[in-house]
């Protein structure tokens, strides 16, 4: 099951990547390091911070929207208006900068983000699976299937 969860995470950034290149017709090659911007402030703001889960994950995907916005505005949209391709080279530099500054900013130690479902296995056909591991496959249902 672990492996279903794994192939809908991957399909999830494919899908990112698509919905990216059909609205804009470029490529985001920051998409990564913005996922990842998500996840540490939605850490920072929901465990250092001590705001409730729904309020700590709202501000991480404004904070998350507001440099999908800057990315676009600065290091895509300039290139793509006068046919240049060199958007490309420019959202891999913005991804390693923001990965930079992150790395700077909190460090590089991992750090547990607390899981809201449960932390057992529950029973399903007779395997023992995680409840994460069922939510990721129905939350790339349905993302794909509403497309």
């Amino acid at each position: 099951m672990s492996g279903l969860a794994l192939g809908s995470m991957y399909g999830l950034i494919a899908l990112g990547f698509h919905i990216t290149y059909v609205v804009s017709n470029t490529v985001n090659f920051s998409q990564g390091s913005s996922v990842m911007l998500g996840a540490v402030l939605g850490y920072t703001f929901g465990v250092r911070f001590g705001w409730p889960l729904p309020l700590a994950l709202a501000a991480a995907l404004v904070v998350c929207a507001g440099f999908g916005l800057l990315v676009e505005r600065t290091l895509v949209r300039p290139f793509a208006q006068v046919g240049s391709n060199a958007w490309l080279m420019a959202t891999v530099a913005g991804g390693i900068v923001l990965d930079n500054a992150v790395l700077f900013t909190f460090g590089k130690e991992p750090r547990s983000f607390p899981s809201v479902l449960a932390q057992k296995p529950v029973a399903v056909f007779g395997a023992g699976v995680f409840p994460l591991q069922l939510l990721i496959p129905l939350i790339g249902i349905a993302i794909a299937g509403g497309k």
